[in-house]
């Protein structure tokens, strides 16, 4: 069994905001004529998933505040603990150092396999976080990652795969809906929650100068950062801003409108 967990599952205003359920999609489709795959996740998942889905009791409620939140996810690893088995594998969405160390408690008493997503190196420039590896590392089977260098710099065994790989969802898109290249919309696009991490200022910055046209779209983690997104793209034509939640449709015609 593989569990596609989400120990956070994070929750805002009754919206899974962030990539979380296009991850789980896509790995249940990469997963479906070879193994059982599941999806672990807390309430907001029940909203997605009515099978494949292994209920976890807490959700991340952003304005519950970070101690729930904590406790919310103490209380999902005690969950899973209890029903993943010897053998099984896990495949932990969020990899922060405090999710990490549970989810290796996680692992460590229920003895499955624990694999980590990581989209960059940054957490191994933190001392604290290359000790918790360094700890770790011997229940850590792998980790999942976009390329060689993120790879690399954790020391573990590794798989380099695009962010995303993308299934065709017969529910969702068909291909009479995928448009050719030379009829999209947008050259580049950013969809997601929005945060100061992701560069998104610095690809606005860099774009709105150019011939070519960008699409950002997504939920800011605060007002400010969007009013900051907002100054930067004023009077750029060629940039399209939507600072606010993407339904899953919208999600997917951006992409199929995006080069």
């Amino acid at each position: 069994m593989i569990y596609i967990t989400d120990l956070k599952s994070c929750n805002v205003d009754g919206k899974c905001v962030g990539h979380y359920f296009a991850f789980a999609d896509n790995y249940l489709a990469i997963f479906r004529d070879t193994c059982r795959a599941v999806v672990a996740g807390g309430p907001i998942y029940r909203s997605r998933y009515k099978e494949n889905l292994v209920p976890l009791p807490c959700d991340g409620i952003e304005k519950n505040g970070k101690l729930k939140a904590a406790l919310g996810i103490i209380k999902n690893c005690i969950h899973l603990s209890k029903m993943a088995r010897k053998g099984d594998s896990v495949i932990l969405q969020q990899s922060q150092p405090a999710m990490l160390l549970f989810a290796i408690v996680v692992a460590y008493w229920s003895k499955a396999s624990l694999y980590m997503v990581q989209y960059n190196a940054e957490p191994m420039d933190r001392k604290y976080f290359r000790v918790l590896m360094f700890l770790a590392k011997w229940k850590i089977k792998g980790l999942i990652c976009p390329d060689d260098a993120v790879g690399s710099a954790y020391k573990l065994p590794y798989c380099a795969v695009p962010d995303y790989i993308y299934i065709e969802n017969k529910n969702t898109v068909s291909q009479k809906s995928i448009k050719d290249w030379s009829s999209k919309r947008y050259d580049f696009c950013l969809v997601g929650r929005l945060n100061n991490d992701k560069g998104v200022v610095e690809a606005c910055r860099k774009i709105r100068s150019t011939p070519y046209s960008f699409i950002v779209a997504g939920r800011p983690d605060d007002e400010s950062f969007g009013e900051c997104l907002k100054n930067i793209c004023d009077g750029a034509d060629n940039i399209t801003l939507i600072l606010d939640y993407i339904p899953n449709d919208l999600y997917l015609k951006i992409l199929n409108e995006s080069r």
